[in-house]
């Protein structure tokens, strides 16, 4: 029998949540901005069921090296697609008109064709010293739910309500997610997650060979290669995300370690402990974290970075 809202296993698991992301949200640098963390997680968390973390990746924080120098946090409309698109309605228009709120409404349209097969997760990314966050609007677990056909016809549907160019089409890919970026500049982003096994992930380019090699000790996994484009077409990076099967990692130890080296590798060997500060902060108040993703960003222009991101129950 699912928990009810007001059962004492789902305030306990909410309270220790509320406690670990404001201690992650304070101690990320959004200064003024701070109150926006609790009145997010007021809204995405409303009706939060306990048992939901204990069946699947709900949400997740994550972190990009060299900087750590933003608010990143991310969740999923996993039992309760129903009630979520009036939750990231409502996400937005905290920050009033600085969005595209008639462009976010065509895409959620966009989607209802098939709503209820695939994944939506709402994102945002909030750098220190900017007034605004990045929010995002994600379409995930595709390649379960439909074939390749349908999902070339998602992603024109989406670019399509969104005003962008598909930048698959005429391609077969296989295509796993898709996501757009809100800038509260009223601009827009791109970007398509493309499947690959562990065998075409470490036949790569060069940098994206030796992450596969430094990710490695965690086989239960596998890669989704990022383009992201701006809202002219162009190209802005190539990302390799190493994507952990989370319910079925062995050694939770061992796989967070090896995100550490690919964040001192291509990152900056201090980021490491601020993420040891945040885990060690919820390994005490009794909470498993465990990584859920590890990326390495290459942009057009040569700059690299590594993005982290972690989950906990």
């Amino acid at each position: 029998m699912a928990h009810s809202q007001d059962s004492p296993d789902t305030a306990s698991s909410q309270a220790v949540l509320a406690r670990v992301l404001g201690y992650i949200e304070a101690t990320s640098g959004l200064g003024s901005h701070r109150h926006f963390g609790g009145r997010l997680r007021s809204i995405l968390f409303a009706g939060f069921n306990a048992a939901w973390l204990r069946r699947n990746q709900k949400f997740d924080v994550s972190y990009s090296s060299p900087g750590m120098d933003r608010w990143r946090f991310s969740i999923s409309d996993f039992g309760e697609k129903g009630a979520f698109p009036g939750k990231i309605r409502r996400a937005f228009s905290l920050f009033g008109d600085r969005y595209r709120m008639h462009t976010l409404e065509a895409i959620l349209a966009a989607a209802l064709p098939t709503r209820g097969l695939h994944q939506t997760t709402f994102g945002i990314d909030w750098e220190r010293g900017c007034d605004y966050p990045r929010l995002k609007i994600y379409f995930e677990e595709l390649r379960h739910r439909y074939s390749r056909r349908a999902r070339a016809r998602l992603l024109r549907r989406i670019c399509s309500a969104a005003g962008l160019e598909d930048p698959l089409s005429g391609c077969r890919s296989d295509l796993a997610a898709v996501c757009i970026d809100f800038l509260p500049n009223q601009r827009l982003a791109l970007k398509t997650y493309l499947y690959e096994d562990w065998d075409r992930a470490a036949d790569g380019d060069g940098p994206f060979r030796d992450f596969v090699r430094t990710v490695s000790r965690e086989r239960r996994a596998f890669f989704y290669r990022t383009l992201r484009c701006d809202d002219s077409g162009r190209r802005k990076s190539c990302k390799l995300y190493k994507v952990y099967e989370a319910r079925q990692i062995r050694d939770f130890s061992a796989a967070r370690l090896e995100t550490y080296e690919a964040i001192r590798r291509w990152g900056r060997v201090e980021d490491v402990a601020g993420i040891e500060r945040h885990r060690r902060r919820a390994v005490r108040e009794g909470a498993l974290w465990y990584p859920v993703l590890c990326a390495l960003d290459v942009a057009s222009a040569g700059a690299r970075r590594i993005d982290a991101y972690y989950s906990l129950r």
